[in-house]
């Protein structure tokens, strides 16, 4: 059996599950608008302000005024609530479980050898990355493309071309955290370290966002695509170092696999 349709077919439930949590999430998201403006009540949110120690310093009414137009904005709503929060938390989670038990489970099992017996090990090292990453970028897409089959039906404006700007944002940021998660992988003996290290590995990626000066690079920023959002477009440059990054990670990765026993 080619290793590379193995490595699809162990992964095929996950995928599976992942798909179908993206699309009732979106769905739910997108299509229940009207439900999320009746749970908020901007009486209460008046109030709230008013009562607000320090509210004779603030222009409350301006403040109020503004939150009314966010929340009538969908196409604020649509990244705010869909590609600013829940999509790219799901595509975070994806990437820990596409990639962390892909060389661990090997180890663990003891299978690694019968693998080296069969194929050799730059076979093995591309099918099990490609297996995970093409499926992760699968997910981006479907994740990203989403928006577009419900905008006929809804109020927001979503195009094609905005729908790849943020699947280039999302999809190369995505495979930066499934390189290290790979190289996570490969250093583990069990399938237990990779979650732990990768959970680590994604909190040490979250440092940058409280120092001004290291704003740039906080990956979630171009997870979430909020600089589309404002009307930067695609940020090429920064794609490009993150995509550097992705590919030292996994040369680093091959050179540890050819040199490890089994």
């Amino acid at each position: 059996m080619n290793l590379l349709i193995k490595e699809f077919s162990e992964l095929k439930n996950r995928f599976l599950v992942l798909a179908l949590l993206i699309i009732l999430m979106g769905y739910f998201i997108l299509a229940y608008y009207d439900f999320f403006l009746s749970l908020i009540d901007i009486n209460s949110i008046r109030e709230g302000l008013a009562a607000f120690p320090l509210s004779r310093y603030m222009d409350t009414a301006a403040l109020i005024e503004q939150l009314n137009l966010m929340l009538n904005d969908m196409d604020f709503y649509l990244w705010s609530q869909w590609m600013g929060k829940n999509l790219y938390q799901l595509i975070i989670l994806s990437t820990i479980l596409l990639g962390f038990s892909s060389f661990a489970r090997e180890r663990e099992q003891e299978t690694m050898s019968f693998l080296l017996s069969n194929f050799s090990r730059r076979h093995i090292f591309l099918s099990k990355i490609l297996a995970g990453g093409i499926l992760l970028l699968g997910l981006t897409a479907i994740g990203c493309g989403f928006p577009f089959f419900m905008a006929s039906s809804s109020t927001y404006s979503y195009t094609w071309p905005l729908a790849w700007a943020y699947f280039w944002h999302l999809g190369i940021a995505a495979i930066f955290l499934y390189s290290g998660i790979i190289l996570f992988s490969l250093l583990s003996q069990d399938i237990v370290k990779p979650l732990i290290l990768s959970i680590f590995f994604l909190i040490l990626l979250s440092l940058p966002k409280f120092n001004e000066a290291l704003a740039s690079w906080y990956l979630y920023r171009y997870m979430t695509g909020f600089d589309i959002f404002v009307g930067h477009g695609i940020l090429y440059q920064a794609l490009l170092i993150i995509a550097l990054l992705s590919t030292a990670l996994f040369t680093l990765s091959w050179r540890i696999f050819k040199q490890q026993d089994y």
